[in-house]
């Protein structure tokens, strides 16, 4: 087990440095600025002038000279230094912009290359090793809709007689809400032949809501692997990725558990105090810089749960919201940004368009991943801290990462390579590794959750 530690608060920044935060617009333009309002100040009453333009332009350019744009200092003026070094660069600069440069907190984070076996060894040291082999084996056979065999097998390229069977498998039915049925309903009036089958009534009509969410989901993944394709021959912003392939692939993914979202989190700072602390004198960690992109949280109910419900489905956000009124910064995460102030977070996302900005990603996702680990490991009583998936994903490319708290530092391994939308084949491989992992926010990682909250006796 590794030692239980707390996360180092960053310390109040003095009147003093906030002043000096704010030397850095250069003096000349003051100079100048003063030279201008002088030149608007109405002169005194026994001042006489035969010409007055010429004697303005003579004003002007006698103040004009006072304020002369001279070449930069190379003298070792602390002030002016200071000014330069300690505040515009610092701001101009991301927090960490190579993975290397994650080494260079004081608890740092390594990105480690590691073969499946000792991937593997690692998970079940953590009592993870569960979800690997989900993921491993869900990669070999079983992801493709069985309801569809008929439709998947020419499109595919697939044969009956092939040994195909292990592709396909039945696919549970998802919740059903009151629109879907009434939508079924009137399908089975407009054409009756569609419940002419053995079975009749609302067994059949759940049939026919889960054949049409299935035909569905499959005009939603052929619409993904197109526009993936037209991406890569007309090359696209992030932007563009992630609002008509990254995002849609994520809500086709927490479709089928409802207690589990996806937050697009771009516009979510680390909060001042949860950065993660370095000594190093030349990184700068500013807490405003675009992190990550996703993540993948739970969503508490509304209503109280039932304490007594043993398979604990839901989580009441009445006990979260009372869980975090108790603690001394207002979130269970360690941003400020209003949907993860009350949504456990489990899973996050960085999405990258140009596979030559990979080292850019980890360097984000490590920075996330270091200040939510030390966030969590201020809650009352906290343990063990989880062990936690990691996407990264480089335009159709999708990889899986685990991170573990080893005590002295956090490491990253992998990888994991869990599919792609660059074919529909691929793109239901990967759908169904993204649903393994939000069945795993809504048991393990919700189990997790309960223990923060039931530790704190709430």
């Amino acid at each position: 087990m590794p030692p239980l530690r707390r996360s180092p608060r960053k310390k109040a920044t003095t009147a003093s440095a906030e002043e000096e935060d704010l030397t850095d617009e250069p003096l000349r333009l003051g100079r100048l600025s003063a030279a201008l309002d002088q030149l608007d100040t109405p002169p005194t009453a026994h001042a006489v002038s035969t010409d007055t333009t010429s004697q303005s332009r003579s004003l002007f350019s006698q103040k004009l000279s006072q304020a002369t744009f001279s070449e930069p200092s190379h003298t070792d003026s602390p002030s002016l230094r200071s000014a330069a070094t300690g505040s515009s660069r610092a701001r101009s600069q991301s927090p960490i912009k190579q993975a290397n440069d994650l080494v260079k907190l004081d608890i740092p984070v390594y990105w480690r290359d590691i073969s499946l076996v000792e991937l593997n060894r690692r998970l079940h040291d953590r009592k993870s090793a569960g979800l690997l082999k989900s993921i491993k084996g869900v990669l070999r056979k079983g992801y493709l809709p069985l309801e569809l065999r008929d439709i998947l097998d020419p499109e595919l390229g697939l044969d009956y007689n092939d040994g195909d069977d292990i592709l396909y498998t039945e696919t549970p039915s998802a919740p059903i809400s009151e629109a879907q049925v009434r939508r079924a309903r009137f399908l089975a009036r407009a054409m009756p032949e569609l419940l002419s089958g053995p079975q009749q009534g609302e067994g059949s009509l759940s049939s026919l809501v889960h054949l049409q969410s299935l035909l569905s989901e499959l005009e939603a993944l052929e619409t993904i692997v197109a526009t993936t394709k037209d991406y890569s021959t007309v090359p696209r912003a992030e932007p563009s990725w992630n609002e008509n392939v990254h995002s849609r692939m994520l809500k086709l993914a927490v479709s089928q558990t409802p207690n589990v979202g996806v937050e697009n989190v771009t516009r979510a700072n680390i909060a001042k105090d949860f950065l993660p602390p370095t000594s190093a004198r030349h990184v700068s960690l500013p807490a405003g810089s675009k992190l990550i992109d996703y993540a993948m949280v739970l969503k508490p109910s509304p209503t109280l749960g039932d304490e007594d419900h043993k398979s604990r489905k839901k989580l009441s956000l009445e006990r979260v919201v009372y869980f975090v009124d108790m603690l001394e910064y207002p979130s269970f995460n360690q941003s400020s940004y209003s949907p993860l102030c009350h949504m456990p977070s489990g899973m996050f996302i960085e999405t990258k368009v140009n596979t030559q900005k990979s080292t850019e990603a980890k360097a984000q996702l490590g920075m996330w991943l270091a200040s939510w680990y030390g966030r969590v490991s201020e809650f009352p009583g906290a343990s063990v801290l989880p062990v936690l998936p990691i996407l990264l994903v480089e335009a159709g490319s999708w990889e899986l990462h685990f991170a573990f708290d080893a005590g002295s530092h956090y490491d990253v391994c992998g990888r994991v390579s869990i599919g792609s939308t660059e074919s529909l084949d691929e793109a239901y491989r990967l759908l169904a590794v993204l649903r393994i992992l939000a069945k795993w926010m809504e048991t393990d990682f919700l189990m997790w959750v309960e223990g923060c909250l039931q530790r704190a006796g709430v």
